[in-house]
């Protein structure tokens, strides 16, 4: 398996986009609690995965995002994907 097999292998078994949508359920449009929940994220993130980076890099980054957009008034709909 290839390196770039096994960080798809561990981002599937991470379920790190449901973890995501997740935290910006619990939080709600309070921006502290959102930030608070995302470095809990991340630090779970890679203490799971320590051999991941990329996981929790991930979701830092998309919850930073969310972060930036909250603290300007903006709370984008949760995504859900239609089965």
């Amino acid at each position: 398996m290839t390196a770039s097999e096994k960080t798809a292998a561990a981002f599937g078994l991470s379920n790190v986009t449901l973890r995501i949508e997740k935290v910006r359920e619990e939080a709600g449009q309070d921006v502290e609690k959102l930030a608070a929940l995302s470095a809990e994220l991340e630090r779970a993130l890679r203490e799971e995965f320590p051999d991941e980076p990329l996981i929790a890099h991930y979701a830092k980054t998309i919850l930073a995002n969310f972060c930036l957009l909250a603290r300007n008034g903006l709370f984008p709909e949760i995504f859900r994907e239609e089965l």
